[in-house]
């Protein structure tokens, strides 16, 4: 019997393959995976000829420094059908990292965990790392605790997907864009930014302001609409009498329409003063602890990570004198 070695990769059974897909990648080689079928990985070059079954198919591919690729194509019999594509390794982030099956091999590790830099991350009671930890499991789910002097201990229970990156942003301090946005609404970005007290108070004090300007200006419009009666029943008032009668009752309403104009700005000016004032808090004042700052792009974690390590790799300088 004579082995027949062919220059192209199988993804499936004889009977079922019919058509022909040519890669044209600008890395020199991929992980591909066809149809979410993870137990099928195979490494690609950059311009292999892969045989599929005919109809539509699910094409995953990676490399371990870029988003991974995935798209639909539809496989004709006899026929071969070209896939480009560049990887853009310049754009990778922590929300399309994941699933990354060429980042598996690389580093073999399928957990990586992104979290605030001064959030220590455990595994059961060993430590991983601080900020950022990758690790190789063979279990479906792991228990991991995130622990922070500001945000307290967190436990999170992880599901994991063999053979891929499963990448867990666990990142707890607040972003000072959201925190900007939400200061347009008395005490939200306080809450946002865990001040439960004073975002009790602005919320308190913005609706007790608001709702007694709103009755201020319904009684001043009420007592106004009486002075304005009494005082053209004045005008028309046919002795002398009544005159004096229509005439006290219009005084005496307008010291209570002027009152109520004094309170009615009091609490205008009260409310716009507290409204300015939660929106200078929201914008300036940080939260305890500060605001996530991801000056370091997520490639520097997985390219200068030890693997295992739980520590960024250091480096020693001596100088002699």
């Amino acid at each position: 019997m004579a082995l027949l070695i062919t220059p192209f990769t199988t993804f499936a059974q004889e009977h079922t393959q019919k058509g022909f897909l040519r890669l044209n990648l600008d890395a020199d080689s991929a992980y591909a995976v066809i149809n979410n079928d993870f137990f099928d990985i195979r490494k690609v070059s950059g311009q292999e000829l892969i045989k599929l079954p005919e109809g539509q198919n699910l094409i995953n591919l990676s490399v371990p420094f870029a988003p991974k690729f995935e798209t639909r194509l539809l496989i004709v019999p006899s026929d071969t059908t070209v896939l480009s594509h560049e990887f853009r390794n310049n754009q990778i982030n922590v929300n399309n990292y994941d699933g990354n099956v060429a980042a598996f091999n690389a580093f073999n590790a399928n957990i990586m965990i992104y979290t605030d830099d001064n959030s220590e991350i455990y595994l059961g009671d060993e430590y991983l790392g601080k900020g950022f930890a990758t690790l190789k499991s063979s279990k479906r789910n792991e228990e991991i605790t995130i622990k922070n002097s500001h945000y307290g201990k967190e436990e999170f229970s992880l599901k994991v997907k063999e053979k891929r990156v499963n990448v867990y942003k666990m990142v707890k301090r607040p972003l000072e864009s959201n925190a900007k946005f939400f200061s347009l609404l008395p005490g939200v970005a306080q809450f946002y930014k865990r001040q439960r007290l004073r975002s009790l108070a602005f919320a308190g004090a913005s609706f007790i302001l608001i709702t007694s300007t709103v009755n201020k200006f319904n009684q001043y419009k009420s007592a106004y609409d009486i002075f304005k009666s009494y005082k053209s029943k004045y005008e028309i008032a046919s002795t002398e009498s009544l005159a004096k009668k229509w005439g006290d009752l219009a005084d005496s309403q307008q010291a209570k329409v002027r009152k109520l104009d004094n309170q009615r700005r009091f609490f205008l000016i009260s409310s716009i003063f507290v409204y300015a004032y939660n929106i200078y808090d929201g914008m300036k004042r940080e939260p305890d602890g500060g605001y996530q700052k991801d000056n370091k792009p997520f490639r520097f974690y997985i390219e200068a990570y030890k693997i295992g390590s739980g520590h960024l790799p250091q480096a020693t300088l001596i100088y002699r004198f």
